[in-house]
């Protein structure tokens, strides 16, 4: 009898879990999509394609390494999002990815170049500082130091 109480508490708690972390996951897929389809409309890549098309071309290479520098940042976060969180770590990295992933869009679309190319880099940095105050991720590299 005491086996299918516990048993039965383990099942809502691992239900519990998952839930929590399909919502995460689904706020952090709806704020990118949501910086994506904004920056996308803000963008007008018409006057600098007329000025310079060489200089367009190779704003576009960089904005295609920044897009799969954004889609690595996401998946880490998505998988991070699997386990619990704090709020506050949560949110910055939900929003950091959302703004690297709105940089690399508007950059794409070759509109405020300069302002984008700082708010992707200030994004990058702040992943990086909140992957680091992360306490799960520190004991992943911890566990992989010792296995080493």
């Amino acid at each position: 009898m005491t086996i299918a109480i516990d048993t039965r508490t383990t099942f809502q708690l691992s239900r519990r879990a998952s839930t929590g972390a399909t919502l995460r996951r689904a706020a952090l897929f709806a704020a990118t999509m949501a910086a994506v389809v904004a920056a996308t409309a803000l963008s007008d890549p018409a006057p600098l394609l007329r000025a310079d098309a060489e200089l367009a071309m190779l704003l576009r290479g960089m904005a295609a390494l920044k897009a799969l520098l954004a889609i690595a940042a996401f998946a880490a976060v998505f998988w991070r999002f699997g386990a619990p969180i704090g709020i506050s770590l949560g949110v910055v990295y939900a929003a950091s990815t959302a703004m690297m992933a709105a940089g690399a869009a508007l950059i794409w679309g070759l509109s405020h170049i300069g302002f984008t190319a700082i708010a992707f880099h200030a994004a990058l940095i702040a992943l990086a500082f909140a992957a680091l105050r992360d306490g799960r991720i520190a004991a992943l590299t911890t566990k992989k130091r010792r296995a080493g």
